[in-house]
């Protein structure tokens, strides 16, 4: 499956939201293209790494992290210490 359709299936159930779904993937599954937008300290640090004057959504991480591929989760790890 690709990282889309785990997110989704993975969506489908109880109180399972988007961020840990990601969560899940990238933590336990490994792919390291993935840097979950949804969350707050990681996206937050994000922004303030690039010089962001505003805080980033989930779509402006995506943008930001997409010339990182294939190496975001390595991004996101980064981003959590």
């Amino acid at each position: 499956m690709d990282n889309e359709a785990v997110v989704a299936s993975l969506l489908e159930l109880r109180s399972v939201g988007r961020w840990t779904a990601e969560y899940v993937l990238v933590r336990g599954l490994k792919p390291l293209n993935v840097f979950p937008g949804d969350d707050v300290g990681a996206r937050n640090r994000l922004a303030k790494w690039l010089g962001c004057k505003e805080s980033l959504d989930y779509e402006g991480v995506a943008r930001a992290t997409k010339r990182w591929e294939p190496c975001a989760g390595e991004v996101y790890f980064h981003m959590l210490l």
